[in-house]
């Protein structure tokens, strides 16, 4: 079996979470519904837009559901030490 991998731009009419960092969507809100078949295995979740950017700039094809969220914040407290990001 081949795998495929689709993303589609969606506006939610329900409540959801961010595969990426388990935040919940809220209803009327623009954001990637992301399905396929990886490793011969059916998925379909949702992303938010910073953890879908985190992922094409930084993952590979697999990630642990709630992990990029981690990475995320561990990246935005680098930089706010060495001073290359604002807290406004």
């Amino acid at each position: 079996m081949s795998d495929f991998h689709n993303r589609k731009r969606v506006k939610t009419r329900k409540l959801h979470k961010c595969e990426g960092c388990f935040e919940k969507v809220p209803v009327g809100t623009e954001i990637t519904k992301c399905s396929g078949v990886y490793e011969g295995e059916f998925y379909n979740h949702y992303m938010c837009d910073p953890c879908l950017e985190w992922f094409d700039k930084e993952a590979n094809e697999e990630f642990i559901p709630g992990e990029i969220g981690e990475y995320r914040k561990e990246e935005e407290r680098e930089l706010l030490a060495v001073g290359h990001l604002s807290t406004e």
